[in-house]
């Protein structure tokens, strides 16, 4: 009697990368502010909400260390948009190596924001006293984008 052996589903990381990635846009940041008082100011300034949502807290290992990316958000219910700014940083580690000059990444999911919004976006974040850049990021050239996954 031939006995069958189970089965072993394969997660199609490819699929799940394309599927959290799709209507969506990034924005990196450089701002001398620590994560919490960036998003202070963000709040005034551009009429958001940000908030650290600690079960968004993206935990990575390397070389036996486990490191901690905070993870703000804001819901715009208005637009059914949802906007995340991670800290790319944290202790000298790069959540996204390929940008590790960018302190900040800053995500926004929905189909309801527009290009001409993203531009607006930046067009305020360059006005911000306290950003020292932002830059529009295409998805495809971050071969890590996969560690933005929430």
């Amino acid at each position: 009697m031939k006995t069958s052996q189970p089965k072993i589903l394969k997660l199609d990381e490819q699929q799940l990368v394309e599927q959290f990635f799709e209507s969506t846009q990034l924005i990196g940041m450089v701002s001398d502010l620590p994560d919490y008082e960036l998003c202070w100011h963000l709040n005034q300034d551009l009429n958001m909400n940000f908030r650290v949502n600690l079960d968004l807290e993206i935990a990575w290992k390397q070389n036996r260390r486990t490191y901690f990316f905070t993870v703000f958000e804001y819901l715009d219910a208005r637009l059914l948009n949802v906007h995340y700014l991670y800290n790319n940083h944290k202790q000298g580690m790069a959540l996204l190596p390929e940008v590790k000059h960018l302190n900040y990444i800053w995500l926004i999911k929905g189909p309801y924001f527009t290009t001409n919004e993203r531009e607006g976006l930046l067009m305020d974040l360059k006005q911000l006293p306290y950003i020292r850049m932002a830059v529009e990021l295409s998805q495809e050239e971050l071969k890590n984008r996969r560690n933005l996954i929430l």
